[in-house]
Protein backbone atom coordinates (compact mmCIF):
# COMPACT_ATOMS: atom_id res chain seq x y z
CA UNK A 1 0.00 0.00 0.00
CA UNK A 2 1.71 3.30 -1.38
CA UNK A 3 1.98 5.75 1.52
CA UNK A 4 -0.17 9.20 1.35
CA UNK A 5 1.37 12.17 -0.41
CA UNK A 6 2.43 15.05 2.79
CA UNK A 7 2.32 18.28 1.91
CA UNK A 8 4.00 20.77 3.86
CA UNK A 9 2.04 24.27 5.15
CA UNK A 10 3.73 26.56 2.02
CA UNK A 11 2.59 23.93 -0.26
CA UNK A 12 -1.25 23.72 1.03
CA UNK A 13 -0.93 27.46 1.10
CA UNK A 14 0.41 28.22 -2.27
CA UNK A 15 -2.00 25.58 -4.09
CA UNK A 16 -5.03 27.70 -2.05
CA UNK A 17 -3.57 31.06 -3.59
CA UNK A 18 -2.92 29.71 -7.22
CA UNK A 19 -6.87 27.75 -6.85
CA UNK A 20 -8.68 31.50 -5.54
CA UNK A 21 -7.15 33.43 -7.59
CA UNK A 22 -7.73 31.39 -10.64
CA UNK A 23 -10.97 30.71 -9.75
CA UNK A 24 -12.18 34.48 -8.58
CA UNK A 25 -9.75 36.79 -11.07
CA UNK A 26 -12.83 39.24 -10.95
CA UNK A 27 -15.70 38.94 -8.69
CA UNK A 28 -18.64 41.31 -7.78
CA UNK A 29 -19.70 40.58 -3.76
CA UNK A 30 -22.52 42.46 -2.31
CA UNK A 31 -22.92 43.13 1.22
CA UNK A 32 -22.72 45.07 3.99
CA UNK A 33 -19.41 47.13 5.15
CA UNK A 34 -18.48 47.33 8.66
CA UNK A 35 -15.11 48.18 10.48
CA UNK A 36 -13.71 50.80 8.05
CA UNK A 37 -10.10 51.68 8.78
CA UNK A 38 -8.00 53.74 7.07
CA UNK A 39 -4.34 54.23 7.78
CA UNK A 40 -1.72 56.90 7.08
CA UNK A 41 -0.53 55.78 3.73
CA UNK A 42 -4.11 56.18 2.60
CA UNK A 43 -5.29 52.69 2.11
CA UNK A 44 -8.82 51.67 3.13
CA UNK A 45 -9.50 47.81 5.19
CA UNK A 46 -13.47 46.91 5.82
CA UNK A 47 -15.15 44.16 6.82
CA UNK A 48 -18.46 43.23 3.75
CA UNK A 49 -20.76 41.09 5.72
CA UNK A 50 -23.77 39.17 5.96
CA UNK A 51 -26.27 36.92 8.15
CA UNK A 52 -23.88 34.14 7.82
CA UNK A 53 -20.32 35.28 6.63
CA UNK A 54 -18.24 38.24 6.56
CA UNK A 55 -14.85 38.85 4.21
CA UNK A 56 -12.52 40.69 4.97
CA UNK A 57 -11.23 43.64 2.31
CA UNK A 58 -8.77 45.95 1.30
CA UNK A 59 -9.12 48.95 -0.86
CA UNK A 60 -5.76 50.63 -2.08
CA UNK A 61 -5.05 54.27 -2.14
CA UNK A 62 -4.21 54.47 -6.03
CA UNK A 63 -7.30 52.42 -6.79
CA UNK A 64 -9.70 54.83 -4.53
CA UNK A 65 -7.80 57.72 -6.66
CA UNK A 66 -8.81 56.20 -9.63
CA UNK A 67 -12.17 55.71 -8.90
CA UNK A 68 -12.66 59.30 -8.07
CA UNK A 69 -11.43 60.56 -11.67
CA UNK A 70 -13.75 57.98 -13.29
CA UNK A 71 -16.97 59.18 -14.30
CA UNK A 72 -18.23 55.82 -15.19
CA UNK A 73 -17.46 52.36 -13.59
CA UNK A 74 -14.22 52.75 -15.18
CA UNK A 75 -14.74 53.40 -18.49
CA UNK A 76 -13.77 49.75 -19.47
CA UNK A 77 -15.48 47.01 -17.63
CA UNK A 78 -12.66 45.33 -16.25
CA UNK A 79 -14.20 41.85 -16.25
CA UNK A 80 -15.75 42.04 -19.79
CA UNK A 81 -13.78 44.57 -21.45
CA UNK A 82 -16.87 46.07 -22.49
CA UNK A 83 -17.12 50.37 -23.34
CA UNK A 84 -19.52 51.59 -21.08
CA UNK A 85 -21.58 54.79 -21.35
CA UNK A 86 -19.54 57.80 -20.22
CA UNK A 87 -22.81 58.95 -17.52
CA UNK A 88 -21.19 60.05 -14.16
CA UNK A 89 -22.37 58.20 -11.16
CA UNK A 90 -21.81 58.91 -7.68
CA UNK A 91 -18.55 58.43 -6.21
CA UNK A 92 -18.09 55.79 -3.43
CA UNK A 93 -15.19 57.52 -0.81
CA UNK A 94 -13.71 55.82 2.35
CA UNK A 95 -16.06 58.66 3.85
CA UNK A 96 -19.16 57.39 2.34
CA UNK A 97 -18.14 53.68 3.08
CA UNK A 98 -17.12 54.67 6.32
CA UNK A 99 -21.31 54.94 7.37
CA UNK A 100 -22.39 51.82 6.65
CA UNK A 101 -24.68 50.55 5.00
CA UNK A 102 -24.42 47.81 1.38
CA UNK A 103 -22.44 48.39 -0.83
CA UNK A 104 -21.20 46.05 -4.26
CA UNK A 105 -17.42 45.75 -4.51
CA UNK A 106 -15.64 44.49 -7.51
CA UNK A 107 -12.32 42.51 -6.92
CA UNK A 108 -10.42 39.68 -6.97
CA UNK A 109 -9.47 36.99 -4.28
CA UNK A 110 -6.57 36.65 -2.55
CA UNK A 111 -4.54 34.28 -0.09
CA UNK A 112 -2.31 35.45 2.08
CA UNK A 113 0.33 32.34 3.02
CA UNK A 114 2.06 34.38 6.11
CA UNK A 115 -1.24 34.81 7.25
CA UNK A 116 -3.12 32.02 6.77
CA UNK A 117 -6.22 33.90 5.40
CA UNK A 118 -7.96 35.24 2.75
CA UNK A 119 -8.59 38.92 1.07
CA UNK A 120 -10.61 40.45 -0.93
CA UNK A 121 -8.47 43.18 -3.32
CA UNK A 122 -11.15 45.59 -4.09
CA UNK A 123 -11.02 47.73 -7.51
CA UNK A 124 -14.41 49.36 -7.43
CA UNK A 125 -17.52 49.99 -5.08
CA UNK A 126 -21.20 51.04 -5.78
CA UNK A 127 -23.81 51.39 -3.56
CA UNK A 128 -26.19 48.76 -3.35
CA UNK A 129 -28.94 50.34 -0.79
CA UNK A 130 -29.44 49.99 2.98
CA UNK A 131 -27.75 46.64 4.50
CA UNK A 132 -29.72 43.98 5.95
CA UNK A 133 -28.34 44.59 9.87
CA UNK A 134 -29.78 48.37 9.13
CA UNK A 135 -33.15 47.23 7.51
CA UNK A 136 -33.45 45.20 10.79
CA UNK A 137 -31.98 48.06 13.20
CA UNK A 138 -34.78 50.55 11.54
CA UNK A 139 -37.65 47.99 11.46
CA UNK A 140 -37.09 47.59 15.00
CA UNK A 141 -36.45 50.91 16.13
CA UNK A 142 -40.16 51.80 14.31
CA UNK A 143 -41.92 49.38 16.93
CA UNK A 144 -40.63 50.09 20.03
CA UNK A 145 -41.28 53.59 18.78
CA UNK A 146 -44.65 52.60 18.34
CA UNK A 147 -44.54 51.40 21.77
CA UNK A 148 -43.58 54.28 23.80
CA UNK A 149 -40.48 52.39 24.64
CA UNK A 150 -37.91 56.31 23.50
CA UNK A 151 -41.09 58.72 25.15
CA UNK A 152 -39.07 61.41 26.54
CA UNK A 153 -42.41 62.05 29.46
CA UNK A 154 -41.29 58.19 30.87
CA UNK A 155 -37.63 58.62 31.29
CA UNK A 156 -36.25 58.66 34.86
CA UNK A 157 -33.68 61.59 36.50
CA UNK A 158 -30.32 60.23 37.98
CA UNK A 159 -30.19 59.81 41.85
CA UNK A 160 -27.76 62.33 42.75
CA UNK A 161 -23.95 60.94 43.93
CA UNK A 162 -25.26 57.25 44.47
CA UNK A 163 -24.02 55.08 46.94
CA UNK A 164 -25.03 51.67 45.45
CA UNK A 165 -24.72 50.84 41.75
CA UNK A 166 -25.66 47.65 39.39
CA UNK A 167 -23.01 47.51 36.99
CA UNK A 168 -23.54 45.50 33.92
CA UNK A 169 -20.77 44.44 31.48
CA UNK A 170 -18.16 41.77 30.45
CA UNK A 171 -15.83 40.73 33.60
CA UNK A 172 -12.74 40.98 30.80
CA UNK A 173 -13.78 44.09 29.16
CA UNK A 174 -11.76 47.41 29.18
CA UNK A 175 -15.13 48.92 29.49
CA UNK A 176 -15.40 48.12 33.06
CA UNK A 177 -11.52 49.22 34.25
CA UNK A 178 -12.15 52.35 32.72
CA UNK A 179 -15.25 52.77 34.56
CA UNK A 180 -14.01 51.76 37.52
CA UNK A 181 -11.12 54.16 37.11
CA UNK A 182 -13.39 57.42 37.13
CA UNK A 183 -15.37 55.79 39.72
CA UNK A 184 -12.52 56.01 42.56
CA UNK A 185 -11.65 59.48 42.13
CA UNK A 186 -15.23 61.30 41.45
CA UNK A 187 -18.01 61.54 44.50
CA UNK A 188 -17.98 60.12 47.67
CA UNK A 189 -17.50 56.56 47.99
CA UNK A 190 -20.05 53.78 46.70
CA UNK A 191 -20.50 50.47 46.31
CA UNK A 192 -20.43 49.25 42.80
CA UNK A 193 -21.78 45.14 42.41
CA UNK A 194 -21.17 44.04 38.97
CA UNK A 195 -23.59 41.49 37.42
CA UNK A 196 -21.77 40.07 34.79
CA UNK A 197 -22.97 39.42 31.64
CA UNK A 198 -21.79 38.60 27.76
CA UNK A 199 -21.65 41.43 25.75
CA UNK A 200 -21.18 40.07 22.17
CA UNK A 201 -22.03 36.96 20.20
CA UNK A 202 -25.57 34.69 19.86
CA UNK A 203 -26.17 34.36 23.61
CA UNK A 204 -25.11 38.13 24.50
CA UNK A 205 -28.89 39.76 24.71
CA UNK A 206 -30.55 36.96 26.76
CA UNK A 207 -27.18 37.35 29.16
CA UNK A 208 -27.94 41.05 29.07
CA UNK A 209 -31.66 40.86 29.90
CA UNK A 210 -31.17 38.33 32.28
CA UNK A 211 -28.40 40.31 34.60
CA UNK A 212 -30.82 43.46 33.95
CA UNK A 213 -33.48 41.68 35.38
CA UNK A 214 -31.63 40.49 38.60
CA UNK A 215 -30.39 43.56 39.03
CA UNK A 216 -33.52 45.09 39.58
CA UNK A 217 -34.97 41.91 41.10
CA UNK A 218 -32.54 41.93 44.23
CA UNK A 219 -33.95 46.00 44.97
CA UNK A 220 -30.54 46.94 46.27
CA UNK A 221 -29.16 49.59 43.40
CA UNK A 222 -29.79 52.74 43.02
CA UNK A 223 -29.06 52.74 39.13
CA UNK A 224 -28.30 50.07 36.49
CA UNK A 225 -25.68 51.03 34.41
CA UNK A 226 -24.84 49.00 31.49
CA UNK A 227 -21.71 49.84 28.94
CA UNK A 228 -19.52 48.49 26.39
CA UNK A 229 -16.18 49.51 24.33
CA UNK A 230 -16.51 50.34 21.09
CA UNK A 231 -17.01 48.32 18.41
CA UNK A 232 -18.38 47.29 14.74
CA UNK A 233 -21.96 47.61 14.37
CA UNK A 234 -21.49 43.09 14.49
CA UNK A 235 -20.06 43.17 17.81
CA UNK A 236 -22.60 45.86 18.89
CA UNK A 237 -25.92 44.43 17.90
CA UNK A 238 -26.52 42.24 21.11
CA UNK A 239 -27.68 45.41 22.31
CA UNK A 240 -30.19 46.01 19.51
CA UNK A 241 -32.15 43.29 20.25
CA UNK A 242 -35.84 43.72 21.44
CA UNK A 243 -35.15 41.24 24.75
CA UNK A 244 -32.81 43.93 25.73
CA UNK A 245 -35.06 47.21 24.99
CA UNK A 246 -37.87 44.93 26.69
CA UNK A 247 -35.52 43.99 29.86
CA UNK A 248 -34.58 47.98 30.24
CA UNK A 249 -37.95 49.57 29.48
CA UNK A 250 -39.24 47.39 32.87
CA UNK A 251 -36.61 48.13 34.74
CA UNK A 252 -37.50 49.49 38.17
CA UNK A 253 -34.98 51.78 38.84
CA UNK A 254 -33.43 54.51 36.64
CA UNK A 255 -31.19 52.66 34.02
CA UNK A 256 -27.93 54.63 32.51
CA UNK A 257 -26.34 53.10 28.75
CA UNK A 258 -22.93 53.96 28.15
CA UNK A 259 -22.25 51.71 25.30
CA UNK A 260 -19.30 51.92 22.32
CA UNK A 261 -18.08 55.34 21.28
CA UNK A 262 -20.12 58.58 21.06
CA UNK A 263 -21.19 58.06 17.43
CA UNK A 264 -22.17 54.28 18.72
CA UNK A 265 -26.35 54.56 19.16
CA UNK A 266 -28.18 51.63 19.82
CA UNK A 267 -31.68 51.08 20.88
CA UNK A 268 -30.53 50.37 24.26
CA UNK A 269 -29.24 53.73 24.31
CA UNK A 270 -32.66 55.10 23.32
CA UNK A 271 -34.56 52.95 25.51
CA UNK A 272 -32.39 53.74 28.59
CA UNK A 273 -33.15 56.57 31.06
CA UNK A 274 -30.24 58.50 30.12
CA UNK A 275 -27.27 57.67 27.75
CA UNK A 276 -23.79 58.08 28.47
CA UNK A 277 -21.65 58.63 25.09
CA UNK A 278 -18.82 56.17 26.44
CA UNK A 279 -18.81 54.05 29.79
CA UNK A 280 -16.02 56.76 30.65
CA UNK A 281 -18.47 59.30 30.69
CA UNK A 282 -21.17 56.93 32.01
CA UNK A 283 -19.04 57.00 35.49
CA UNK A 284 -18.66 61.22 35.00
CA UNK A 285 -22.49 61.43 34.88
CA UNK A 286 -23.28 59.55 38.09
CA UNK A 287 -20.48 61.39 40.52
CA UNK A 288 -19.51 64.59 41.01
CA UNK A 289 -15.68 65.94 40.96
CA UNK A 290 -14.66 65.49 44.36
CA UNK A 291 -13.73 69.31 44.52
CA UNK A 292 -17.16 70.04 43.74
CA UNK A 293 -18.17 68.47 47.18
CA UNK A 294 -15.30 70.25 48.70
CA UNK A 295 -16.70 73.70 47.50
CA UNK A 296 -20.12 72.60 48.79
CA UNK A 297 -19.04 72.18 52.29
CA UNK A 298 -16.94 75.21 52.50
CA UNK A 299 -20.25 77.19 51.25
CA UNK A 300 -22.41 75.62 53.68
CA UNK A 301 -20.20 75.90 56.50
CA UNK A 302 -20.05 79.58 55.87
CA UNK A 303 -23.85 79.96 55.59
CA UNK A 304 -24.08 77.93 58.82
CA UNK A 305 -21.35 80.78 60.47
CA UNK A 306 -23.81 83.32 59.23
CA UNK A 307 -27.10 82.16 59.99
CA UNK A 308 -25.30 81.30 63.52
CA UNK A 309 -24.35 84.93 63.88
CA UNK A 310 -27.75 86.44 62.97
CA UNK A 311 -29.23 84.22 65.35
CA UNK A 312 -27.25 85.14 68.16
CA UNK A 313 -27.29 88.55 67.16
CA UNK A 314 -31.41 88.31 67.68
CA UNK A 315 -31.62 86.86 70.45
CA UNK A 316 -28.81 89.39 72.02
CA UNK A 317 -31.24 92.09 70.71
CA UNK A 318 -33.77 90.64 72.22
CA UNK A 319 -32.50 89.49 75.59
CA UNK A 320 -31.47 93.33 76.15
CA UNK A 321 -34.92 94.38 75.34
CA UNK A 322 -36.90 91.94 78.11
CA UNK A 323 -33.87 92.87 80.59
CA UNK A 324 -34.28 96.47 79.80
CA UNK A 325 -38.27 95.67 80.16
CA UNK A 326 -37.69 93.98 83.13
CA UNK A 327 -35.56 96.44 84.66
CA UNK A 328 -37.79 99.29 84.25
CA UNK A 329 -40.77 97.19 85.78
CA UNK A 330 -39.50 95.87 88.66
CA UNK A 331 -40.36 97.58 92.28
CA UNK A 332 -36.89 98.49 92.72
CA UNK A 333 -36.80 100.71 89.74
CA UNK A 334 -40.43 102.23 90.86
CA UNK A 335 -38.88 102.60 94.07
CA UNK A 336 -35.30 104.16 93.27
CA UNK A 337 -37.66 106.98 90.83
CA UNK A 338 -39.83 107.81 94.07
CA UNK A 339 -36.37 107.95 95.98
CA UNK A 340 -35.48 110.42 92.66
CA UNK A 341 -38.56 112.55 92.88
CA UNK A 342 -38.46 113.10 97.05
CA UNK A 343 -34.70 113.72 96.74
CA UNK A 344 -35.79 116.34 94.12
CA UNK A 345 -38.49 117.84 95.48
CA UNK A 346 -36.05 118.14 99.01
CA UNK A 347 -33.48 119.80 96.84
CA UNK A 348 -36.29 122.26 95.76
CA UNK A 349 -37.50 123.01 99.36
CA UNK A 350 -33.99 123.34 100.45
CA UNK A 351 -33.31 126.40 98.02
CA UNK A 352 -36.86 127.37 98.18
CA UNK A 353 -36.31 128.07 102.24
CA UNK A 354 -32.71 128.96 101.85
CA UNK A 355 -33.83 131.58 99.56
CA UNK A 356 -36.66 133.11 101.98
CA UNK A 357 -34.42 133.25 104.71
CA UNK A 358 -31.85 135.13 102.72
CA UNK A 359 -35.01 137.46 102.24
CA UNK A 360 -35.30 137.66 105.57
CA UNK A 361 -31.52 138.62 106.07
CA UNK A 362 -32.09 141.34 103.72
CA UNK A 363 -34.76 142.76 104.98
CA UNK A 364 -33.62 141.96 108.75
CA UNK A 365 -30.16 144.51 107.70
CA UNK A 366 -32.38 147.01 105.73
CA UNK A 367 -34.79 147.53 108.74
CA UNK A 368 -31.70 147.77 111.27
CA UNK A 369 -30.10 150.22 109.19
CA UNK A 370 -33.18 152.39 109.06
CA UNK A 371 -33.86 151.46 112.75
CA UNK A 372 -30.27 152.55 113.61
CA UNK A 373 -30.80 155.68 111.68
CA UNK A 374 -33.46 156.88 112.90
CA UNK A 375 -32.27 157.08 116.78
CA UNK A 376 -29.36 158.08 118.86
CA UNK A 377 -26.80 155.85 120.63
CA UNK A 378 -28.74 155.91 123.62
CA UNK A 379 -32.10 155.64 122.53
CA UNK A 380 -30.64 152.70 120.50
CA UNK A 381 -29.39 150.75 123.61
CA UNK A 382 -32.40 151.42 125.22
CA UNK A 383 -34.43 149.46 122.83
CA UNK A 384 -31.78 146.97 122.58
CA UNK A 385 -32.36 146.25 126.55
CA UNK A 386 -36.09 146.28 125.69
CA UNK A 387 -36.31 144.23 123.24
CA UNK A 388 -33.90 141.57 125.38
CA UNK A 389 -36.81 141.79 127.85
CA UNK A 390 -39.06 141.20 125.16
CA UNK A 391 -37.28 138.13 124.16
CA UNK A 392 -36.63 136.88 127.55
CA UNK A 393 -40.55 137.03 127.92
CA UNK A 394 -41.85 135.67 124.76
CA UNK A 395 -39.17 132.62 125.82
CA UNK A 396 -41.43 132.06 128.80
CA UNK A 397 -44.26 132.71 127.21
CA UNK A 398 -43.28 130.27 124.78
CA UNK A 399 -41.95 127.75 127.41
CA UNK A 400 -45.60 127.87 129.42
CA UNK A 401 -46.85 127.59 125.89
CA UNK A 402 -45.22 124.11 125.22
CA UNK A 403 -45.72 123.10 128.81
CA UNK A 404 -49.69 123.99 128.36
CA UNK A 405 -49.94 122.23 125.14
CA UNK A 406 -47.65 119.21 126.73
CA UNK A 407 -50.33 118.92 129.45
CA UNK A 408 -53.09 119.22 127.18
CA UNK A 409 -51.30 115.72 124.68
CA UNK A 410 -51.27 114.30 127.80
CA UNK A 411 -55.12 114.84 128.40
CA UNK A 412 -56.03 113.86 124.50
CA UNK A 413 -54.08 110.80 125.07
CA UNK A 414 -56.06 109.99 128.62
CA UNK A 415 -59.13 110.56 127.11
CA UNK A 416 -57.76 108.67 123.92
CA UNK A 417 -56.98 106.14 125.94
CA UNK A 418 -60.35 106.18 127.82
CA UNK A 419 -61.94 106.14 124.81
CA UNK A 420 -60.21 103.42 122.80
CA UNK A 421 -59.05 100.32 124.70
CA UNK A 422 -55.52 98.93 124.32
CA UNK A 423 -56.46 95.68 123.03
CA UNK A 424 -58.01 97.61 119.99
CA UNK A 425 -55.41 99.73 119.25
CA UNK A 426 -52.65 97.45 119.27
CA UNK A 427 -55.09 95.16 117.08
CA UNK A 428 -54.93 98.41 114.59
CA UNK A 429 -51.49 98.81 114.83
CA UNK A 430 -50.55 94.94 114.35
CA UNK A 431 -53.26 95.25 111.30
CA UNK A 432 -51.16 98.15 109.92
CA UNK A 433 -47.68 96.39 110.38
CA UNK A 434 -49.56 93.05 108.60
CA UNK A 435 -50.52 95.62 105.71
CA UNK A 436 -46.96 96.78 105.71
CA UNK A 437 -45.71 93.37 105.58
CA UNK A 438 -47.83 92.16 102.54
CA UNK A 439 -47.11 95.46 100.66
CA UNK A 440 -42.90 94.26 101.10
CA UNK A 441 -43.98 90.84 100.20
CA UNK A 442 -45.80 91.56 97.00
CA UNK A 443 -43.17 93.60 96.09
CA UNK A 444 -40.49 91.03 96.92
CA UNK A 445 -42.91 88.48 95.25
CA UNK A 446 -43.05 90.75 92.19
CA UNK A 447 -39.23 90.98 91.62
CA UNK A 448 -39.08 87.27 92.01
CA UNK A 449 -41.24 86.75 89.38
CA UNK A 450 -39.20 89.00 87.43
CA UNK A 451 -35.61 87.49 88.42
CA UNK A 452 -37.61 84.23 87.69
CA UNK A 453 -38.39 84.67 83.95
CA UNK A 454 -35.64 86.61 83.45
CA UNK A 455 -33.77 83.38 84.55
CA UNK A 456 -35.77 81.04 82.47
CA UNK A 457 -35.43 83.29 79.31
CA UNK A 458 -31.60 82.99 79.55
CA UNK A 459 -31.42 79.22 79.54
CA UNK A 460 -33.60 78.70 77.49
CA UNK A 461 -31.28 80.58 74.78
CA UNK A 462 -28.84 78.91 75.96
CA UNK A 463 -30.51 74.93 75.38
CA UNK A 464 -31.57 76.16 71.87
CA UNK A 465 -27.97 77.79 70.92
CA UNK A 466 -26.32 74.38 72.41
CA UNK A 467 -28.63 72.07 70.44
CA UNK A 468 -28.05 74.50 67.55
CA UNK A 469 -24.45 74.11 67.84
CA UNK A 470 -24.44 70.22 68.46
CA UNK A 471 -26.28 69.07 65.54
CA UNK A 472 -24.51 72.04 63.29
CA UNK A 473 -20.97 70.05 64.87
CA UNK A 474 -22.95 66.32 64.51
CA UNK A 475 -23.55 67.19 60.53
CA UNK A 476 -19.85 69.03 59.65
CA UNK A 477 -18.34 65.62 61.45
CA UNK A 478 -20.38 63.62 59.47
CA UNK A 479 -19.76 65.20 55.82
CA UNK A 480 -15.72 65.32 57.56
CA UNK A 481 -15.69 61.78 57.99
CA UNK A 482 -17.41 60.83 54.31
CA UNK A 483 -14.33 63.54 53.00
CA UNK A 484 -12.27 61.25 54.85
CA UNK A 485 -13.44 58.50 53.76
CA UNK A 486 -12.64 59.50 50.34
CA UNK A 487 -9.31 60.78 50.98
CA UNK A 488 -6.47 59.04 48.46
CA UNK A 489 -3.94 59.68 51.03
CA UNK A 490 -5.85 57.21 53.55
CA UNK A 491 -4.72 54.57 51.29
CA UNK A 492 -0.94 54.94 52.44
CA UNK A 493 -1.66 53.40 55.47
CA UNK A 494 -2.69 50.55 53.81
CA UNK A 495 0.34 49.60 52.00
CA UNK A 496 -0.24 51.47 49.44
CA UNK A 497 2.00 54.21 47.49
CA UNK A 498 1.52 57.58 45.32
CA UNK A 499 4.29 57.81 42.72
CA UNK A 500 5.13 61.12 41.20
CA UNK A 501 7.42 63.33 38.70
CA UNK A 502 9.81 65.85 39.50
CA UNK A 503 6.80 68.84 39.05
CA UNK A 504 4.48 66.96 41.12
CA UNK A 505 1.97 65.32 38.56
CA UNK A 506 1.02 61.74 39.37
CA UNK A 507 2.36 58.57 37.17
CA UNK A 508 -1.02 57.56 35.85
CA UNK A 509 0.24 55.03 32.98
CA UNK A 510 4.20 53.89 31.87
CA UNK A 511 3.70 55.57 28.92
CA UNK A 512 4.60 59.02 30.62
CA UNK A 513 8.20 57.39 31.88
CA UNK A 514 11.63 56.86 30.43
CA UNK A 515 14.57 54.92 31.05
CA UNK A 516 16.50 57.47 34.15
CA UNK A 517 13.41 59.70 34.58
CA UNK A 518 13.69 60.46 38.84
CA UNK A 519 10.29 60.07 40.84
CA UNK A 520 9.22 60.70 44.01
CA UNK A 521 7.54 57.57 45.83
CA UNK A 522 4.76 58.95 48.44
CA UNK A 523 4.47 56.23 51.66
CA UNK A 524 3.09 56.86 54.64
CA UNK A 525 5.44 57.64 56.77
CA UNK A 526 7.66 60.20 54.23
CA UNK A 527 8.84 60.34 50.16
CA UNK A 528 11.40 58.36 48.68
CA UNK A 529 13.63 59.40 45.86
CA UNK A 530 14.32 56.82 42.60
CA UNK A 531 15.24 56.83 39.07
CA UNK A 532 13.58 54.71 36.92
CA UNK A 533 15.88 51.76 35.06
CA UNK A 534 13.73 50.00 33.07
CA UNK A 535 9.69 49.71 32.54
CA UNK A 536 7.28 46.92 31.40
CA UNK A 537 3.74 46.90 30.26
Amino acid sequence: MAAPDVFSVSQIADLLKKNLETLFPWVWVRGEVSGVRKTVLGHTYFTLKDAQAQLSCAWFRNRILAQRASYTYGKVDPVTGEVRSLQRLPTVTPEILAQGGEFCCLGKISFYPQRGSCQMIVEQITRSGIGFLTQAFEALRQKLDQKGYFARERKRLLPDNPRRVALVTSEQGAAIKDFLKIARNRGLGSEIRLFPSLVQGNEAAQSLALAIQQACAQGWAEVVVVIRGGGSIEDLWCFNEEIVADAIFHATIPVLAGIGHEIDVTLADMTADVRAATPTHAAELLWKPRDHFRRDIALLTERMGQSMERMLGTLSTHLLHETRALRDRSPMAKLRMLNDRLAMAASTLHAAIQKHLERLDRGFEQLWLRFSASMSETELQQKITHIDLLQRTLIQCILKMQQGQSQALVALQTRLMAAMPLERLLKELATLSMLEERLVQRETLLLDQWEQQCTQLTTRLLQAMRRFLEDRMACLAKEGALLQSANPLALLGRGYAIVEQSDGSVVQSIADLSQGTPLVVRLRDGWVHVLVVSTHA
